[in-house]
Formats: C-alpha cells, structure tokens, sequence
C-alpha cells in the first residue's frame, strides 16, 4: 500500500495528450550528458510532439539524450504534465527524436489517484487564473490588400525603409522602387512621401493606374489630365488649359507648365512620386513621358542651377521596362538609385506573427506557414488575419487555403483568369509546373512582374510559393 500526504496547490496535474496535439510544443526537464561531470545543471529543453507509438510513448524532439530519463515532459496547450522521459532513438534509426512514456494506463487503472489529480488539477487551474491577466481586448484587425495606413502596426519595416528614406534626404534625381505585384511598394511609397513632407518637401502624387479610358485616348489627353491633377495638388491659379498652345505638342505644353508654373514658383524641394509606372507601358504616348524624366534627370548634371536640381523623381513599378522602351538611353529605369523589393524573410514573419498575438505557436509553425505563403506580403498578412478572426490551428488553415471557398480563394482565381486570357503565359506556366524552364525570357520576365514566379532567368525559376503551385497545378494542368 502507498500512502501520499499532500496538498493539491503544490503539484502539477498530470494530463493525457492525442493524435490533436501532434506538432504541439513541450518543455523536457533534465540534463542529457548527466554522466558527464560537467553537466549535472538540470535545464529544460523545448520542443514539439512528433507522433504517438502503440507501445504507449510520445515520439519528440524535447528528449536529447542520455541523463533526461526520468524527467518531466510538461505540455504549452494544456498546462499538464503529459509524460517521464524515457529513451530515445539510436542515431542510426532516427535522428532527434527522444521518448516519453504516456500516463493513460496509470490514471485508468488507480482509480484513486485519478481522483487525487483531479483535485490538483483544480488548484492548478485556480492558481493559473489567478496568475493570468486579463484577457486584452479583440485584436483590431486590418483589411488585406491595398496601402497600408501611415499608423498601421502591421507594416513591417525592411532595410529597403531605410534606404529609401536615405534616397529622399540625400535628394536623388530618381528613385526607382521595382518589385513584384503585392511586395508593399505603395506602402513603401506612402512612408516615404510622409517623411519628405515633414522634412519641408513638396509632395506631389501620380498613381497612373487612376486614369480612365477617355483620359488615356491621346497624348493630348494623357498630359493634359496629369496637368491638371498637379495642378489641384498645389492649387494653382493658372490651370493647364490657360497655358496650353498650339504651337507645341502636349508633351512640349506639359513640359513647360511642369516647369514654369510648377518648379519655378516653388522654393522648396520637389519630390514626385509616380505610383504603378508601368501601366504606362502599353500605351504608344508612355515614351514621350518617360523620355521626358530622362531629360530633366540629365538636367541636374547640365544644369546644376536650374529648376530640376530641386527635383526628385520616385518611380514604383513591377515591369521590366526594356521590354517596352527600347532605346535605353531615353529611360528613367536605368539610371538613379534602384532599389527593390523583396518578400517578408522568415524572421520578419516571425516578427509579424507576434504583432497578431502569435497564432503561429512555435518555429514550426513559422516555418510551415513561410513555405506556404513564400513570405508574399499580401498572402502573410491575409493568412494571419484569418487565423486569427476565425481562432484557426494552422493544420486547419493549411488544408483548406487553396480551396474556393478559402481565404485566398478570390486571389488565386485572379492568377488562373490572368492566365487564361493570355495564351504565351498560360503554356508558360504549364511548362514550369511540369518542372521545365520557361520557353522565353519574355513571359519569364511577366510572370515574375505578376508575382507568380521568382528567379533570376527563364532557365533558374520557380513557383513564388507552395500554394501557388498547389492550386495551379490543379487548374491548369
């Protein structure tokens, strides 16, 4: 007979774990060169559940090795003692994974024991609410897709914040932020231009993607709607079509009012930011403007007293621009400081995951959900809100991410309508999801301007990330 004296609030509750806490994280108590003088400090050494064996043991990554036998294997989610170290694998069966024996069969068959635990349980229920702040009010959330407010604490901030940052102090002729679709050049951009306005720059703004059809007819009408749309900006009193002659071409006229109503009546600096530069390019009149910011970049250098020494330029575009403006000399694309965007990295994730009250619980989870996502910025902040709007596990949003109904269900119809109307593009990336290179270096370089894939040549590409593949394969193979 085995008597136990106690009292329940100085014990931990033992608990019994499932295949639903597979991939959950553990802590494991012990010291595993214990045989070796120098390690006789018991530490604990975290890890996850890797799988239960029928022989009644958890398979983990907690139990190291040798002296952590007999210790106790404690569990995040439940707040239970779910195990005692017992073993582990040798090397040559399997690498890092240890042993812990489960308590099932102890609290089934000591009836009074499982009583005894129950009774700790409840002490240690009662301690850890009382322990346990308040919860904090609802994470207030932010929709997906778009700039991101100047105020957001979702925005994560890259080197590429800074050295745009840098770009704006030291006045730059151009600067030229390229990335693909949904990296967060706009929000890049809008950072950017609140900074310039602080430090006493005029701030002027184009997004060429807001110009309607009628506006995007001629030449003539091109430069006459960007005129006035500066001119509204800065609240001009001479409007466009005052200063408008026949005697030049609409280039010739915007120049000069650019130049003479803009530039010369304004003592400060000029910062103009052109957003989604590349919509541009498909249209005949987009090399007269962009010959156009060649030619005043090249001013400062001529004119180094003249109007456009004030001047900086910021482009953000996803295209690349020598594909349409062939006769390179006459481009904005190659000259000033470029700098470009790249995907969230797994710690910028991670970094991110914490702002959103860590739904992803552990390295694992990051990692899984980075493979998934690829670090895409408009995919990682759409998943993380997801996650946590709905109180998702991660094997939950996995499975059904790439479904119709899932959360990037919208997004991913998007990319296969984009391919379907483009007959080069859709056998492009039937090429590439059958593991071949891309046929040119054209539609090579469109699918990576579209953000669907990512290399440095149409001979060394790959799928931006896991879901794309996942559910292009689908539908297009």
């Amino acid at each position: 007979m085995l008597k136990i004296d106690y009292q329940p609030n100085h014990y931990l509750p033992l608990g019994i774990v499932s295949d639903e806490h597979i991939t959950d994280e553990i802590v494991a108590v012990g010291y595993p060169a214990g045989h070796k003088p120098e390690n006789t400090q018991i530490k604990t050494f975290v890890g996850n559940i890797s799988g239960f064996r029928t022989d009644n043991k958890i398979e983990n990554d907690a139990v190291k090795g040798q002296g952590q036998s007999g210790g106790l294997i404690y569990h995040y989610k439940t707040h239970r003692i779910i195990g005692l170290a017992t073993a582990g694998y040798k090397p040559e069966v399997m690498l890092n994974t240890g042993l812990a024996t489960r308590f099932e069969p102890l609290l089934k068959k000591w009836r009074e024991f499982k009583q005894i635990n129950q009774v700790v349980a409840q002490a240690w229920i009662k301690r850890l609410r009382e322990k346990t702040p308040p919860p904090d009010k609802p994470l207030p959330l932010e929709p997906c897709g778009g700039a991101m407010p100047l105020d957001s604490k979702f925005y994560v901030e890259r080197q590429i914040d800074a050295d745009f940052q840098t770009a704006i102090k030291r006045r730059d002729g151009i600067v030229l932020l390229k990335g693909p679709r949904q990296v967060g050049k706009t929000s890049l951009l809008a950072r950017g231009l609140q900074q310039a306005r602080c430090a006493g720059v005029r701030v002027l703004l184009t997004d060429f993607q807001k110009l309607v059809e009628p506006q995007l007819q001629s030449s003539d009408t091109f430069f006459l709607a960007i005129a006035q749309m500066l001119a509204r900006q800065l609240r001009l009193k001479i409007s466009p079509q005052q200063s408008w002659s026949s005697d030049y071409t609409a280039s010739g006229n915007f120049e000069n009012y650019f130049l003479d109503e803009i530039l010369a009546n304004i003592e400060e600096p000029v910062l103009w930011a052109i957003d989604e530069a590349d919509y541009l390019f498909h249209y005949p009149f987009s090399r007269e403007i962009f010959s156009m910011l060649r030619t005043w970049y090249n001013d400062r250098a001529l004119n180094p007293d003249g109007p456009c020494s004030r001047l900086t330029l910021a482009i953000a575009y996803a295209t690349e621009s020598y594909l349409f403006i062939k006769e390179q000399n006459q481009s904005p694309f190659n000259v000033g400081t470029k700098l470009v965007l790249e995907d969230f990295s797994p710690k910028q994730v991670a970094d991110l995951n914490q702002r959103y009250g860590m739904p992803l619980k552990n390295n694992k989870e990051i990692k899984q959900f980075h493979q998934l996502v690829g670090g895409q910025p408009y995919l990682v902040h759409c998943g993380l809100n997801e996650i946590v709007s709905h109180k998702l596990r991660l094997d939950e949003f996995i499975r059904k991410a790439d479904h119709e109904e899932g959360t990037y269900g919208d997004h991913l119809r998007r990319i296969v309508t984009l391919l379907n109307r483009d007959e080069p593009l859709f056998q492009a990336m039937q090429q590439v999801l059958r593991g071949e290179p891309c046929p040119d270096s054209d539609s090579f370089y469109r699918l990576r301007s579209a953000g669907i894939l990512r290399g440095n040549s149409k001979n060394n590409v790959s799928l931006r990330c896991e879901i794309y593949r996942r559910y292009l394969k689908k539908h297009l193979l």
